[in-house]
C-alpha cells in the first residue's frame, strides 16, 4: 500500500513539475501578449486605423487560454485576458470545414474494417464494380491484396465526378454519401488514361481496402453552396483544366436535390436542374447572407473580363452585373448579407498589371452599389485566399490569414474611397513563446469594428 502511494506522489510530483515548468515559462506573459507587425508589408499610421479591432483567441492545450484583442489606434493597442481551464482536455476538435465540393479527382483511398466496402457505400463506388471484379477474379474464396493497372476507357464512359463534404454540418440531412455525377456532368475520358487499383480481400471475401491512382486525370474542384435542401454548383469551373465541348454539359449554375433513401441522404441525379446560363467558367460563388441571392463569379474570356452576377436562385433570374474592372484573375472574395468584396489582378502572360479590391453595400432595396474600388498596398502578402472583411459607413476593415493554427501570417487592412490608408501584417508575441513541447495554437480569429468617435 505505501509503495502504491509513493508511486502516485511520484507520479503527481513529475507531472506539476512539467506543468510548473510550463507556466514558469508562459504565464509571466500571459498580460503581455501583443502584436507586432512586419515593416515591409506595412502601410499608413496605426491611427489611420479607426474603427478596426482584431480579437485573437490562443491556448496551450486547452488550459492556458489567452484573449488578445488588438486596436491599432488606440494606446496602448494590445489588451490581453488570460484565463486556466484546469477540467478541459486538450483542444477541441475543430473540423475542416471548406464546405461541400464538386469534385473530379484521380486518386482516393478508403478501408472498412467491418464488412465490405461495396455494400456499405454502393453509391459511391458502383461504377468501379466491374474494374474491382476483373481485378480480383475469382480469389475472393483465399483473401490477398491484388493491384492492377487498367485503361479507363475499358471501363468508365465518363472521368468520376463527385460532390463531397468533408466535416460539414448537413442540418436535416444525416448520412450524406457521394454519388456519381458523370452522367451530368459528363467529362469525356480521354484514350490512354490509365488508373492502378488495388484491392485488399479477406479470407471471408469482403473488400476491406481499395485505392484508386490516375495521375494523368483531371482535377476540378468546384465550391457548392446549400441552400433549402439541395446544392449548387456551377459547371464547369476554372480550375477544371480541360476545354468542353458544349454538346456534353451546358455550361451553368445547377441544383442538385437531396432525396434519403435507406437512412442516407443522397443527390437526386434524376432531378438535376439547369437553373441559370453562364458563358464562361465558373471561379467561385457565394450565398449572400442566407438566400436566397448567390453572387456567382466568372472567369474572363475573349469578350469581357471578370464578371460577377448576383442571382435569385429560385428563378435563375439575373438580377444585378457588377463589373470587375479589367481582373481576369480572382484573388479573393466574400459575400455576406450586407455587403460584397472582391479582390482580383489583371495580368498579362506571366506579369501582373495591377491588382485591385473592390466592394459594393447592399441597399434596402436589395441592389449592390460600388463603395470601394482600389490598388492593394505594394507589395501585399498573399498568404491565402481567404478573406474576410466588415464594412462600416465607406470603410472597408479586411483581414486575411494563412490558418493552420500559427499565431502568424496575419494580414489586415484599412480602405477608404480613396485608398489604402493602414495596412499590416502581423504576428503575435506567442508565435516565439511556442515550442515543440509547449506548443501555443490560434483557435479563433475575427475582426469585429469598433464606433468611430
Amino acid at each position: 500500500m505505501k509503495r502504491a502511494l509513493f508511486a502516485f506522489l511520484a507520479l503527481f510530483l513529475a507531472t506539476a513539475v512539467v506543468f510548473v515548468s510550463a507556466l514558469v515559462t508562459i504565464v509571466p506573459t500571459a498580460e503581455q501578449v501583443t502584436f507586432t507587425a512586419n515593416p515591409l508589408y506595412s502601410t499608413g499610421d496605426p491611427s489611420d486605423a479607426q474603427g478596426l479591432r482584431l480579437v485573437a483567441e490562443t491556448t496551450m492545450g486547452g488550459k492556458l487560454n489567452w484573449t488578445t484583442t488588438f486596436t491599432p489606434a488606440q494606446t496602448p493597442s494590445c489588451e490581453t485576458k488570460f484565463h486556466f481551464e484546469a477540467q478541459k482536455d486538450g483542444i477541441p476538435y475543430q473540423p475542416v470545414n471548406d464546405g461541400p465540393q464538386l469534385s473530379v479527382t484521380g486518386f482516393f483511398s478508403t478501408t472498412y474494417y467491418h464488412g465490405d466496402f461495396v455494400s456499405n457505400d454502393p453509391y459511391t463506388y458502383a461504377i468501379y464494380r466491374e474494374m474491382i471484379q476483373d481485378i480480383i477474379g475469382d480469389t475472393t474464396a483465399q483473401g490477398g491484396s491484388y493491384t492492377a493497372t487498367v485503361n479507363l476507357q475499358d471501363y468508365l464512359q465518363y472521368y468520376p465526378v463527385s460532390l463531397e463534404c468533408y466535416d460539414w454540418d448537413f442540418q436535416d440531412h444525416p448520412n450524406y454519401t457521394a454519388v456519381d455525377l458523370s452522367s451530368v456532368f459528363s467529362i469525356p475520358i480521354q484514350g490512354g488514361i490509365t488508373a492502378e487499383v488495388s484491392v485488399t480481400v479477406q479470407p471471408d471475401g469482403s473488400i476491406s481496402e481499395f485505392s484508386f491512382y490516375a495521375p494523368d486525370m483531371p482535377y476540378c474542384s468546384a465550391k457548392a453552396v446549400y441552400f433549402q435542401d439541395a446544392f449548387y454548383v456551377a459547371f464547369p469551373h476554372a480550375s477544371l483544366d480541360l476545354e468542353l465541348d458544349d454538346t456534353q454539359v451546358t455550361p451553368g449554375l445547377y441544383r442538385l436535390p437531396l432525396t434519403v433513401a435507406n437512412e442516407t441522404t443522397v443527390i437526386d441525379v434524376a432531378n438535376i436542374q439547369l437553373v441559370a446560363s453562364i458563358d464562361a467558367p465558373a471561379q467561385t460563388m457565394s450565398l449572400i447572407g442566407d438566400g436566397p441571392q448567390l453572387a456567382l463569379v466568372t472567369s474572363a474570356n475573349q469578350h469581357h473580363p471578370n464578371q460577377l452576377t448576383v442571382l435569385d436562385l429560385a428563378t435563375g433570374t439575373q438580377l444585378q452585373q457588377l463589373h470587375l474592372g479589367d481582373t481576369n484573375q480572382i484573388i479573393s472574395f466574400y459575400a455576406v448579407d450586407d455587403h460584397i468584396t472582391y479582390v482580383g489582378s489583371q495580368w498579362a502572360g506571366d506579369e501582373m498589371i495591377l491588382s485591385k479590391i473592390m466592394a459594393w453595400r447592399r441597399g434596402e432595396d436589395g441592389t449592390f452599389s460600388p463603395v470601394i474600388s482600389t490598388s492593394l498596398p505594394d507589395p501585399s502578402p498573399m498568404y491565402s485566399p481567404s478573406i474576410t472583411s466588415i464594412l462600416q459607413g465607406n470603410t472597408l476593415y479586411t483581414l486575411t490569414y494563412a490558418g493552420g493554427g500559427a499565431c502568424s501570417y496575419i494580414f489586415v487592412a484599412v480602405y477608404t474611397p480613396q485608398g489604402c490608408c493602414y495596412s499590416a501584417d502581423l504576428t503575435l508575441s506567442q508565435y516565439f513563446d511556442s515550442s515543440d513541447k509547449y506548443p501555443i495554437t490560434l483557435t479563433d480569429l475575427r475582426l469585429e469594428s469598433v464606433p468611430i468617435s
